[in-house]
């Protein structure tokens, strides 16, 4: 009886000791998070969505500007630079050498004649890295309800039209053409003929500022020229010389319209730098595991004489990372660095196809395989059309995807420090608007590290001249860099590395 009432006094001893243990740790993190304030980050959305910038366009003046600042930021809190340089020095800039494709003359030749872009019957809407010579292809039209699983052996090698209620259904289509080896040249056209003749007015009305493609240059083991043109009805009908209604019921009825085409495009190019930019708070005795904290800080720049600000896409979430590495910094220089090491990368090149994060992911300056994962934030300043009044929501995306880990870690600090609404429905596999796939985080995940997706959802003001510093709630963005941090703090000073979905063992 006395050696139980021992063993009984003892474990209450050490357990109150591990309690204040671990409160001691849980308000040390409140501290650091209570640094981040909606007053600091107005003033970095202020300046970045300022018209001194002019929209942040890729490569222009108003994105080195920005790159810039955000360095000075980084550097000012007490981020090391993130990049190697020649003889041992360190710089906060990741160059990446672009590429600018400006369209000089295309056209799609058909039995029944050649159809160019000065026709408006068709557009181009994304061109190869280096034109595209004159080819003659085979064309196969098919539809949202193509069987793959039986027929997608047939789209090896052929150049696919496919007939879409949308973008949106066109990019899933697109996507399973690509597992099976179908050609990179594809068209594509909408059912319906409004939707059809609003998209080629918006496509054959850019200026030449607007029709340049701006790419990573092709590797050196690019085998295909990639090149995707948008047709009307009338170009459907003359590339397999019968009329459109009838291709739809072909196509309805289970076949494969199938015709022969020839492709043209000429393009010049010119290369030009840009950057990725990189501040790291060193870890502790876990340093060489790294987790990153991204957002995209560029933008669509000025068109037509309008500048496209771009406080919410992007300025909100480059905000946000500066809060957040401004809190980690904070830490660190009192003695509390995080276990495992902080990159914080604001990217660009995002407007253009995920540029900066893909060439990350292909030239990545800390290991892959020791990368823990990317918490990317995109748009965090504003409403949607769901939440019209409830500034206490963030969607999240992909926490569940590859990690079950990660999203437990979030769902529990955010019940403990922020009670946000934390809206799931864009993470469904089946969401028709692809949010999964269209920021920076998506250049880990394809690299098989979890990542946590934040965003506030699109509005009335998403890629517009409208989206300015004016309308950006500063609160919101505060608490929800808050559950940031506190989600941050856990994955990287809890003991074990999450764990990758159908694992058991700790990396």
């Amino acid at each position: 009886m006395k050696r139980s009432g021992f063993l009984f006094a003892l474990s209450t001893v050490l357990c109150g000791t591990l309690v204040a243990q671990e409160s001691a740790y849980t308000s040390q993190a409140e501290v650091y998070a209570s640094t981040i304030t909606p007053v600091e980050i107005k003033a970095n959305v202020d300046f970045l969505a300022s018209d001194e910038l002019e929209g942040r366009l890729t490569g222009a003046r108003g994105q080195k500007v920005a790159a810039q600042f955000i360095a000075t930021r980084f550097a000012s809190y007490g981020l090391e630079p993130g990049v190697p340089e020649d003889e041992g020095k360190q710089s906060y800039f990741q160059k990446i050498t672009l590429q600018k494709n400006r369209t000089l003359s295309a056209y799609i030749e058909t039995a029944t004649g050649r159809q160019t872009l000065s026709d408006h019957h068709i557009a181009l809407v994304r061109n190869a890295n280096s034109g595209v010579p004159r080819t003659k292809t085979t064309v196969l039209a098919i539809d949202e309800n193509f069987d793959f699983e039986k027929k997608g052996a047939q789209l090896s090698g052929k150049t696919i039209l496919i007939i879409a209620d949308g973008w949106r259904s066109y990019s899933a289509v697109y996507a399973k053409t690509q597992k099976y080896n179908a050609k990179a040249i594809s068209l594509f056209g909408y059912v319906d003929e409004e939707d059809t003749e609003n998209l080629l007015k918006r496509f054959s009305q850019r200026s030449p500022e607007e029709s340049d493609k701006i790419s990573l240059p092709p590797s050196e083991n690019t085998s295909e020229k990639s090149c995707k043109f948008f047709v009307d009805h009338t170009v459907i009908g003359d590339v397999f010389e019968k009329p459109y209604s009838e291709v739809l019921k072909a196509i309805e009825k289970g076949s494969i319209p199938k015709a022969s085409i020839s492709v043209f495009v000429d393009q010049e190019s010119t290369s030009f730098v840009s950057e990725n930019v990189v501040g790291v708070i060193p870890g502790t005795d876990k340093k060489d595991e790294y987790i990153f904290i991204t957002s995209h800080y560029d933008h669509e720049g000025i068109k037509n004489g309008k500048i496209y600000n771009g406080a919410d896409d992007n300025a909100s979430g480059t905000s946000a990372v500066l809060e957040i590495a401004e809190a980690f910094a904070h830490a660190a220089s009192n003695g509390n660095a995080p276990r495992r090491t902080l990159v914080f990368m604001t990217v660009t090149g995002e407007e253009k196809g995920l540029l900066g994060s893909e060439y990350y992911s292909e030239n990545p300056i800390f290991p892959l395989k020791n990368t823990v994962a990317d918490f990317n934030i995109d748009m965090v300043g504003r409403l949607d059309e769901k939440h019209p009044k409830n500034q206490n929501y963030i969607y999240l995306i992909g926490s569940d995807r590859l990690s079950q880990d990660l999203h437990n870690i979030s769902e529990s600090v955010n019940q403990k420090h922020t009670q946000i609404e934390l809206d799931y429905t864009f993470n469904a596999k089946d969401d028709p608007n692809r949010f999964y796939y269209r920021s920076d985080h998506y250049n880990f995940a394809k690299k098989n590290i979890p990542i946590i997706f934040y965003f506030n959802g699109v509005h009335e003001d998403y890629h517009q001249a409208t989206d300015t510093p004016d309308k950006i709630l500063h609160g919101k963005i505060a608490k929800i860099s808050t559950l940031i941090f506190h989600t941050i703090w856990e994955v990287a000073n809890r003991d074990e590395r999450i764990r990758l979905n159908g694992t058991d063992v700790k990396k």
